[in-house]
């Protein structure tokens, strides 16, 4: 395996042997941890939404901060009021058993992969990725099947028989899917060796990859999505507002056009308020540093949504500012 710095193989065996270990372990335990989990992960979103909000202030509109900050607070409010419902404790096992699922489902991408191929493993990765994606899929929609009779049972009445299958799903379920987790860890260990074997790295493979399906698709985000994409920057970063020197506000408009691959932001500074002539070379010097801090953070936002829509063709961004 290559050893050279940003070769991306370490992260690539941390994340998939974690995942596959916390997989195994949320299979067994979904009950026990939903249980547990649900006012814990309810209390530490609420927060970061509200931080979030807090992040934002200045950035935006303040009314969306303030949107941002009440969602926070009801977060917590909201899971504080349900961990304590029986009925919310079995629907959170049976949405678990679907997240179960659904990490199952995104795992087939696995027997579509070609880190093996003209090497040893090539034939060893094809037979592990499928002995991952079907246990873990097929396991976790036999878990949420078991975990849905006890929901049923927290609502009502359900048969001693229909409670004794609920278990005997369930433990067939985790029983399935910590095999494919099993699985999972080999398919991860063989990808290493076989990226050893071709003198590869994950960085480099993708890299390799994403040149040759430039060179054979040309499919992406047409034009009037980017354009869509943008104004959205651009909506959010509008009634951003700051305070560069004391007794000054410099309030925010941003708009954008997109044409021909070249996306052109218009950032409009609007500043209110008074400072002492004998001042006005350092406040002018602030103003302008404020601006083009501004102007970096519109166009950090904009390759970030950029390069998030993935565009069928190159774009230029362009960030102009005016002051009045």
């Amino acid at each position: 395996m290559g050893k050279s710095k940003g070769n991306g193989n370490a992260k690539y065996a941390l994340k998939n042997f974690l995942m596959a270990i916390g997989f195994a372990f949320l299979s067994f335990f979904v009950g026990e941890f939903v249980t547990s989990a649900v006012p814990v992960i309810m209390t530490v979103v609420g927060v970061l939404f509200i931080l979030y909000g807090l992040y934002t202030v200045g950035e935006t509109d303040i009314f969306i901060s303030a949107i941002i900050m009440g969602i926070g607070a009801v977060a917590i409010l909201v899971g504080n009021l349900l961990s304590d419902s029986n009925w919310f404790k079995a629907l959170s096992e049976v949405l678990s058993g679907c997240f179960v699922i659904f990490i199952g489902w995104r795992q087939r991408k696995k027997i579509k992969e070609h880190y093996g191929d003209g090497t040893s493993k090539e034939r060893l990765l094809g037979i592990f990725a499928r002995l991952t994606f079907f246990p873990l899929f097929f396991g976790g929609i036999i878990l949420t099947f078991g975990l849905l009779f006890r929901f049923l049972d927290s609502l009502g009445s359900v048969s001693d028989g229909m409670m004794i299958m609920c278990k005997v799903l369930v433990s067939i379920g985790s029983i399935a899917c910590a095999i494919g987790s099993v699985c999972w860890i080999v398919y991860t260990a063989l990808v290493l060796q076989a990226l050893n074997e071709s003198g590869l790295t994950i960085n480099s493979f993708k890299k390799n990859k994403k040149h040759s399906s430039r060179r054979t698709s040309s499919g992406g985000v047409d034009e009037s999505k980017v354009q869509s994409a943008m104004e959205s920057v651009a909506n959010y970063l509008t009634g951003g507002f700051e305070y560069p020197y004391s007794g000054c506000e410099l309030n925010y408009k941003v708009t954008v056009s997109v044409s021909g691959g070249k996306i052109d932001f218009k950032l409009y500074c609007k500043i209110s308020g008074s400072y002492p002539a004998s001042e006005e070379e350092v406040a002018n010097k602030k103003i302008l540093s404020a601006i083009e801090k501004r102007k970096r953070l519109v166009l950090e936002k904009a390759e970030s949504k950029l390069e998030s829509i993935k565009p069928d063709r190159d774009y230029t961004i362009y960030v102009n500012a005016s002051l009045n």
